[in-house]
């Protein structure tokens, strides 16, 4: 981002605060340049803070933010690549065990814990929207962050997020998520949203291919709601590949792609999927690493 466009985004900025805007824009200039901040209070030492301690406490208590504005200035200045934008959502968990008056915690997975201990620590979830950059980086551009709220799933709070997103990015935008997209709640949730979703499957999902079409001769009765069934974990019932693909992959071992197009989930017929299985010929077959 060059100055010129840095300098015109903030301005934009400027306008997404409706009150107390001086005071919030000292206060994330410093969350974002000072790093030896240990408390709240002295952020007001950060260099870049212009304004004396007790703003901070006016920015916070007084402040207002027009989120709608600010959610659009986001998706205005998401990277511009050659080719179709690339997007990822995923939920992480914030541990707040100590913070007993934190409004609204909830259990959130947490790991390397000791052996014998239950996975979950009292705390917050957030889901991130992000755009991912053309060369794979930890460098990601933030479209849009919401807490979950404990009433909400994560389902639930990307579907919104992408929902007020996708209206102003380019057309043809693809979203990449993990195995806790790739069902049937976010599938139709998400299924007027004019976006590409490639999702993580779990190993028990079970599809349907298109019913046959009606004869003249057929029964008495509804015609077939679904297909030929297509479990993931039964070969047997995989059709042939609608297209095959073959190569090596970065440490030279083969692996193979085949699609399977035209499926449905059982409780979403208007939701056509098609289906990826990605067998790697020299992966050890073990559980983190699959065939």
């Amino acid at each position: 981002m060059g100055f010129s466009t840095l300098s015109a985004f903030r301005l934009e900025l400027y306008t997404c605060f409706l009150k107390s805007s001086d005071a919030l824009m000292d206060t994330m200039d410093a969350l974002l340049t000072d790093s030896t901040a240990k408390s709240f209070v002295e952020l007001s030492l950060a260099p870049c803070f212009q304004r004396k301690w007790h703003s901070l406490y006016k920015a916070m208590k007084n402040g207002g933010v027009d989120r709608d504005a600010l959610q659009k200035l986001f998706a205005n200045y998401a990277p511009k690549t050659a080719e179709r934008l690339v997007l990822a959502v995923d939920a992480s968990s914030i541990p707040r065990p100590c913070s007993k008056t934190a409004r609204d915690r909830t259990y959130v997975h947490a790991s390397n814990l000791p052996e014998g201990s239950k996975p979950v620590v009292a705390g917050w979830q957030l889901s991130a929207l992000v755009v991912l950059p053309e060369i794979p980086s930890s460098w990601t551009y933030t479209l849009s962050k919401q807490r979950i709220p404990s009433e909400k799933t994560q389902n639930e709070v990307a579907t919104k997020q992408l929902e007020a997103v996708v209206p102003f990015l380019p057309e043809g935008s693809l979203l990449l998520a993990d195995g806790g997209y790739g069902n049937v709640a976010f599938l139709r949730s998400t299924e007027g949203i004019p976006c590409d979703k490639l999702c993580r499957l779990a190993k028990n999902c079970v599809f349907y291919a298109a019913p046959p079409p009606c004869t003249e001769k057929a029964k008495r009765g509804h015609p077939k709601w679904h297909g030929a069934k297509f479990d993931c974990k039964d070969a047997s019932t995989q059709s042939t590949p609608n297209a095959t693909y073959r190569g090596l992959d970065a440490e030279g071992q083969e692996f193979e792609v085949c699609t399977f197009s035209d499926l449905h989930f059982q409780k979403a017929r208007s939701v056509s999927v098609t289906v990826l299985r990605v067998t790697r010929q020299g992966a050890k077959g073990t559980e983190r690493d699959p065939k």
